[in-house]
């Protein structure tokens, strides 16, 4: 079943870092998402595979928004920040293969730092097909993102192993 919400607005309320945040769950064609990413800085796109549900999306936008605050940041931009925040990753490029855009139609989830409703006019624009069980965190997914099977097997709850690279990335600046 396909559940569709508004940009963001509906799922932000359970997910600290979300607020004023544009975001959901997208098909769209690549090239699409890379020319927009290209004339909006506003606008980060990512593989859904690397994205766990809302507490990991609300936490790498929490943790992104803090490293600019505080000047401890990596990356220029807050929208490589929030790309190295949910990947956990510490270089561009190493969060760029693991979560970035491939060629062809792809699932993926966008975040536009400007508000719902730039991303729900970009979507509209683009013709992108809404799809928020995308965001959804799904266990299966956590070995594609480089969990090994000794870490999902012994966690408490193996869909907390995302949130703690994002935290332990910010410790380790």
């Amino acid at each position: 079943m396909v559940r569709k919400k508004s940009a963001g607005r509906s799922l932000a309320k359970s997910a600290e870092g979300l607020e004023g945040i544009g975001f959901g769950g997208f098909r769209l064609d690549s090239s699409s998402a890379m020319r927009v990413m290209a004339s909006d800085p506003e606008l980060q796109v990512a593989k859904a595979s690397m994205v766990f549900g809302l507490r990991h999306l609300g936490s790498a936008v929490l943790h992104a928004r803090r490293a600019h605050a505080e000047k401890t940041n990596r990356a220029h931009d807050l929208r490589t920040e929030f790309l190295l925040c949910l990947t956990g990753q510490r270089q561009v490029g190493d969060a760029l293969r693991v979560a970035g855009l491939g060629t062809g139609r792809e699932e993926v989830v966008a975040v536009h730092f400007g508000g719902p409703q730039n991303l729900l006019g970009i979507a509209a624009r683009e013709g992108w097909d809404r799809d928020d069980s995308l965001i959804e965190a799904d266990v299966h997914d956590l070995k594609g993102a480089g969990f090994t099977a000794e870490e999902i097997a012994t966690a408490i709850d193996p869909l907390l192993l995302p949130l703690e690279r994002t935290a332990l990335l910010t410790v380790q600046r």
